[in-house]
């Protein structure tokens, strides 16, 4: 049997705070074989996000946290390695895909810059081959301009380009273990399709990777093991067919149900945090397979759901907590009164007249570096009209011009032609 790239076992992670440590993780045991992909399925704020930044020692240089357990990754412990040595393994034996690309890439360097940068530490390539294998990594990950998309920054290109860049990034040095947090999420259906397809190819490469997701049905088509997280615990791991055909826990069938229960339309597929009362949600140190909460008992008055929402005063004088207790009530006054003035305003400002066609105007960008003309099309010629009290939905691929559009319309971008109509007159 071959042994495990990576292993966690009883991995415990904990945050300090007022009352008490805050377990984010609790008792995690979860290995991944090498080239397998193994899907780290749960709820926001799980904790399968502070997992994955655990085995690559990245809390520790952002904020205060205690860890327990082991995080073997082949054969060494992780959480008694010296940090630098750690550093070593990043990039070049274990990567990571972060949730948010957009506030992950380095807005001062180009995304040619930071995917040669690992080559160069990592592989010691020069910067012509270097460019070569970055362009290659691009096009791996669907994105088609790939010499103009290594001279851009990253804010001139699309939250679903940047996720890609940074897919391309992680890659490139072809580590042992990828870890992918949410990859998926700023992706259209076909480049998600596409990078999943990535995934499985790599793994057949010899690259074990990680994959976390609230999309079961998504994760269990690429993945060998699907693993599923509730409240810090791991309540269930099972190969992918048998998870996603004949779940064991509660918490796996409300995520592999595909939208709510008959009789049930609007209503949430399981539980959620805010809905749980005190007294329902399980402790840290309760075992994995405590009784999921019924939706009758997830139900509170609005009263004591007030209650639970307001923020608690540690350690202050009665005078003083009743004064901040004063100030929260009023604050909620005042956000009560401004939502009746919104609502009885809005329908106004919404009412659409005859007249012109609303036009979303062409917006161009530069392409190349600050002091180049050369400049490319980000909307071209697209009209609409939205009626008040309507819904319009602006559907593309990644990098179509969706979020340039919305831009120009509030006057964040300026337009270069076009014109942009609210309540009959040129905005």
């Amino acid at each position: 049997m071959t042994p495990p790239l990576l292993e966690a076992k009883g991995l415990k992670v904990s945050f300090p705070r007022p009352g008490g440590a805050l377990r984010a993780v609790d008792g995690l045991s979860l290995s991944i074989e090498p080239g397998r992909v193994v899907g780290l399925v749960g709820e926001s704020g799980c904790g399968k996000s502070v997992f994955a930044e655990t085995v690559l020692r990245l809390l520790e240089q952002t904020s205060l946290v205690s860890c327990g357990g082991e995080i073997n990754f082949a054969g060494k412990n992780l959480l008694r390695a010296p940090l630098k040595e750690v550093r070593r393994l990043r990039g070049k034996e274990m990567a990571i895909v972060f949730q948010d690309s957009v506030t992950a890439l380095h807005p001062l360097m180009t995304i040619g810059d930071q995917i040669r940068e690992p080559l160069g530490i990592h592989l010691g390539l020069g910067k012509r081959e270097a460019s070569e294998r970055a362009e290659g990594l691009l096009a791996k990950c669907g994105l088609r301009d790939h010499a103009g998309t290594l001279r851009r920054h990253p804010h001139w290109l699309s939250g679903g380009m940047c996720q890609r860049a940074m897919i391309a990034m992680a890659i490139s040095c072809s580590p042992k273990l990828l870890i992918a947090d949410e990859p998926t999420t700023a992706l259209d259906m076909s480049a998600q399709n596409l990078i999943l397809a990535l995934f499985r190819e790599i793994s057949e490469e010899g690259i074990s990777v990680l994959l976390i997701s609230h999309d079961l049905a998504a994760v269990a088509e690429v993945c060998d093991k699907v693993a599923v997280m509730y409240l810090s615990h791991l309540v269930e791991e099972d190969p992918a067919g048998a998870v996603l055909g004949s779940p064991a826990h509660p918490c796996t069938r409300a995520f592999s149900r595909p939208g709510p229960p008959s009789g049930e339309t609007g209503s949430p597929s399981f539980p959620r945090y805010r809905d749980k009362p005190r007294e329902t949600i399980r402790p840290a140190d309760s075992p994995p397979d405590a009784p999921w909460p019924s939706p009758s008992a997830s139900r509170t008055s609005p009263k004591s759901r007030e209650a639970s929402t307001r923020p608690v005063a540690f350690g202050r004088p009665r005078a003083q907590r009743r004064r901040h207790e004063r100030n929260f009530k009023k604050s909620e006054r005042r956000g009560r009164a401004s939502r009746g003035r919104l609502q009885r305003e809005l329908p106004g400002k919404l009412e659409a007249k005859p007249g012109p066609v609303g036009r979303k105007p062409r917006q161009y960008l530069p392409s190349a570096g600050l002091f180049r003309k050369k400049r490319f099309a980000a909307v071209t010629e697209v009209s609409f009209r939205l009626e008040a009290g309507s819904a319009y939905g602006l559907v593309g691929e990644s990098g179509g011009g969706k979020s340039t559009a919305g831009r120009v319309i509030a006057g964040l971008t300026p337009p270069d032609a076009g014109s942009v109509f609210y309540k009959g007159r040129d905005v």
